[in-house]
């Protein structure tokens, strides 16, 4: 019985961590607080810290930074299985690339001092390499990167600065971070207690000011001190009971295994279930099997548990009533089954870095699929069946968009110009006319041939005029009276050399004097004109100019880098003045953790528009590597301004490149609102804008649909000009805009509040909902386990009557439902919409009956026996689905000789009227 119940304590205790909603980790920034920075909680501190005692420290796990599995070392601030390093410098870390010894621990970063990094570069305070500048303030508002003010979270708008006055009455609700604090004031909400925090930043209590999300909890005073409700007040260990200092029933409220209703380990000295005393291990064997509690039976009750029995892997009882023998985690790696997909192999984890083309799922990560490096959803042409042409690079797949001129395949069809688009063998730096191929450098054009049409059909010094007598001294096609360089047959050419006192392209108004160029302050230390010399950046943590000071000289090109952890995503936004000069940009990194050798650069990315802007991004790195941003003129050799904010996405991937996703971060940028149930993803310090057309004057509403609790999402309306309608911004779950709207074209923004990063579905209707409700016909047996694993059985798909066509789910209730099983814990029962899983509601934590102790939906079922049954449990998960769509349950059952019956299912939504 000891045996058996110290088992199913454990595993209890094990499933403290476990998260049943989509994988999505809040992460922190890597631009956020170092070591010994004052914290406010764990997100606050960069990657690989937490915060403890106020200070940021290395570690993986405390409070708001939680272990995907296992429970978190209260010492070592450490997961099951980490692969955290001690060690004493710098080379002990060396198995660990991209990480640096910080007082003693291997954690991401370039350096500790300043020998660490490049000539020129310096150490900052996130232990990242960065470029010695001077103040670079490119609005001049005397706030900008190395400046004494500080940092401008929008280095091209004086108006935005941490100088700036922005409080719940002044600059509030105006979709602008005014005062750099990384979030817009909402008018009205004051912080009244003045202990910095208001209502939406998380305050609970707005009367007293020791109580706000920077407090510790303090147990017992009937206060909820940090404005967390995971920390109960009156229940220190989280098990679900009162302690007795508050009238409670738990004797023992630092130990969640000693609760009512515990079952009582005899002889072990505690008190387990709180009854008054340690229970007495009996000597008569009440089961009959052979064995009482005294020779060891761990549980009298049950005939086939005694230490005679073989272990039954999997059931989650001690069968042998022998601790050491494992009913999970058969390989020992610390991870349990099915959070361990593969629990014969100690090599196969969550806590494993995927190896890619191993045809093994090394991080039991549906996220990174072994022949899918780059996440595009495509599988690698070296896997069999695979069709993905490059797979580093996730915009390049067969379903990609081709854009022109960027160098790379996007759509993998070889037949689908990227360059030379009128397939005249010439490409765009040759062919002055790419619509026509019959224009470009390669075509005859002289006095006699092509001449006089209006067309420069050779590109080089427009039409020539036909003349039967012309002299051509220099046989360059163009008669000596048409051409301005007679004896020189390079002139004229396609362009003006600048700087050379020839006039190139036989055109006066060309200036051939190369124009001064003030080089920016990031080229003072040395000019970063090859990617071996290109200038560190680091995160920016913002939507606005990060630098905003910037120039690219006529002939040369800028070089950036960057080290991105496998992972994180990237963007790069570089915007300028297209009239004054075009640019592009290239995206590349080094393969792997090796140095930079531009012979050996994997392109990434490129940008040719003719826009005022450039964005390249990587939506997820595959591997821990260098990322070098080259910055390009197009046909142009004149000094050009420009500026450039570049972001690491922590831990987070972005939305694919279409039409209803990415790139859509300004308003000039605007994507189509996605399709019903398709989900979006905004990243740290990212912008999602869609646009949307009214073509009758009404109500529209406009839902936001996301869990609060793994990330504050919030939600503007504007006009078509970019004026603010109406805000959303609660603290809430879900974000909702009513309006009254005339016929237009309109634009939503989706932001994450200070950096929040989340995923959501948006969907847009009338504003008006109703109901409709199903039910199961028959009851549905639950086939039993077998011996080569668990069995699965759902229901026939439900479809709700009368649901017009664009109603979009707004909730689901699960009026009724009764499931008997004769062993709960056996069960995982998921619910599926359109045959695609939603969400698990039963996940095999928590005792023989499934009892968690509320750490998941188990928790609101009312257990009877062998019986599960519970009335009108709300699910939001199924809002934004397609309410046209089918409902069914799906349950597999885990281990063998248990059996069960659904026996009531009825079903019902709310769905919001196109």
């Amino acid at each position: 019985m000891q045996s058996k119940l110290l088992a199913l304590l454990i595993l209890i205790v094990l499933s403290a961590c476990t998260d049943t909603d989509p994988p999505n980790p809040t992460l922190p920034p890597i631009g956020g607080m170092p070591m010994n920075a004052n914290c406010i909680s764990d997100n606050a501190c960069a990657t690989g810290f937490v915060c403890v005692n106020a200070n940021c420290i290395p570690g993986e796990c405390n409070k708001e930074k939680t272990c995907l599995t296992g429970i978190c070392n209260p010492v070592s601030y450490t997961c099951p299985g980490s692969q955290m390093t001690t060690c004493s410098d710098n080379n002990g870390c060396s198995n660990l690339p991209g990480t640096v010894c910080i007082s003693g621990t291997c954690t991401p970063g370039d350096c500790v001092v300043e020998t660490d990094c490049n000539p020129g570069q310096s150490c900052n305070a996130q232990y990242r390499c960065v470029t010695q500048t001077a103040c670079i303030d490119g609005d001049r508002d005397g706030y900008g990167l190395g400046c004494t003010n500080g940092d401008d979270c929008d280095d091209n708008n004086a108006q935005i600065n941490p100088g700036i006055v922005e409080n719940a009455t002044t600059l509030c609700d105006d979709n602008l971070d005014n005062d750099c604090k990384n979030g817009q004031a909402v008018c009205g909400d004051e912080d009244l207690d003045g202990d910095g925090f208001s209502s939406k930043t998380g305050d609970c209590d707005e009367n007293n000011a020791q109580v706000n999300p920077a407090k510790p909890e303090i147990y017992y005073n009937n206060l909820n001190d940090d404005c967390n409700d995971l920390t109960k007040d009156d229940d220190q260990d989280n098990d679900g009971v009162k302690a007795t200092q508050l009238g409670g029933m738990d004797c023992d409220d630092n130990n969640r295994d000693v609760r009512p209703g515990a079952r009582d380990l005899p002889g072990d000295g505690i008190d387990q279930d709180c009854m008054g005393g340690d229970a007495t291990a009996s000597s008569q064997d009440a089961d009959m099997d052979g064995v009482s509690e005294v020779d060891g039976d761990c549980d009298d009750q049950n005939p086939n548990i005694s230490p005679n029995q073989p272990e039954v892997a999997y059931n989650g009882i001690d069968d042998d009533c022998k601790p050491n023998t494992k009913d999970n985690d058969i390989d020992g790696d610390g991870f349990e089954s099915p959070i361990d997909c593969d629990d014969g192999n100690a090599q196969v984890n969550p806590n494993q870095q995927e190896v890619f083309y191993n045809m093994i799922n090394d991080d039991c990560s549906a996220g990174t699929v072994d022949g899918d490096k780059d996440g595009d959803g495509f599988i690698a042409v070296m896997v069999a069946g695979g069709n993905d042409c490059d797979d580093n690079v996730a915009r390049v797949n067969p379903m990609g968009m081709e854009v022109t001129y960027n160098g790379l395949d996007d759509d993998c069809n070889p037949m689908t110009k990227d360059d030379d688009l009128d397939g005249d063998g010439v490409n765009r730096d040759r062919d002055c006319d790419e619509s026509n191929p019959d224009v470009n450098q390669d075509i005859v054009e002289n006095a006699s041939v092509r001449c006089s049409d209006r067309v420069d059909n050779n590109c080089v010094g427009g039409d020539v005029e036909c003349d039967a007598n012309a002299v051509d001294r220099d046989q360059d096609g163009i008669p000596d009276d048409q051409d301005c360089a007679p004896n020189n047959a390079s002139i004229p050419g396609p362009m003006e050399i600048l700087g050379n006192n020839l006039d190139d392209d036989c055109d006066p108004t060309t200036l051939d004097v190369l124009v001064p160029c003030d080089n920016d302050n990031f080229d003072l230390a040395e000019i970063n004109d090859t990617a071996v010399k290109a200038t560190g950046v680091e995160d920016g943590n913002r939507s606005g100019a990060q630098y905003g000071d910037l120039v690219l000289c006529g002939q040369e090109f800028d070089w950036y880098s960057i080290r991105v952890t496998a992972g994180d995503g990237l963007e790069v936004d570089l915007s300028f003045t297209h009239a004054d000069g075009d640019i592009d940009v290239e995206l590349y990194r080094t393969p792997g953790n090796v140095a930079i050798n531009e012979n050996t650069l994997i392109l990434v990315d490129s940008s040719r528009g003719v826009t005022d802007g450039e964005t390249v991004y990587e939506r997820r790195a595959s591997e821990t590597s260098t990322y070098l941003v080259k910055v390009i003129h197009y046909q142009s050799q004149e000094p050009q301004p420009y500026q450039m904010t570049v972001n690491v996405f922590s831990g987070c991937v972005d939305d694919v490149v279409s039409a209803t996703a990415e790139h859509n971060d300004q308003l000039s940028e605007a994507s189509g609102l996605p399709a019903l149930g398709e989900i979006r993803q905004v990243c740290d310090y990212d912008e999602d804008w869609y646009r949307f057309s009214v073509s009758r004057a009404g109500n529209v509403g406009i839902d936001l649909i996301f869990k609060h609790a793994q990330g504050d999402l919030d939600m503007t309306l504007l006009s078509s000009n970019g004026e603010v309608i109406t805000s959303s911004v609660s603290t809430d779950d879900d974000e909702s805009i009513v309006q009254m709207l005339a016929v237009g074209t309109y634009y939503v923004k989706v932001i994450g509040f200070q950096g929040a990063k989340n995923q959501y579905r948006i969907f847009k209707s009338s504003g008006t909902s109703r109901t409709a409700r199903v039910s199961l016909a028959n009851d549905l047996n639950i086939p039993d386990a077998g011996v080569n694993g668990p069995s699965s059985i759902t229901t026939m798909p439900l479809a709700f009557s009368n649901i017009p066509a664009g109603a979009v789910v707004r909730k689901l209730k699960l009026v009724n439902f009764d499931l008997n099983h004769s062993f709960l814990r056996d069960l995982v029962i998921v619910m599926n919409w359109d045959a695609q899983p939603i969400l698990n509601i039963w996940n095999r934590d928590g005792d023989a009956n499934g009892d968690d102790a509320g750490l998941d939906d188990d928790s609101f079922f009312d257990i009877i026996g062998k019986d599960v049954n519970f009335v009108n449990r709300v699910y939001p998960d199924f809002a934004g689905l397609d309410a046209q769509g089918d409902f069914t349950v799906t349950v597999q059952d885990f281990a063998r000789n248990n059996t069960g019956t659904l026996v009531d299912l009825e079903v019902e939504i709310e769905y919001m009227v196109p």
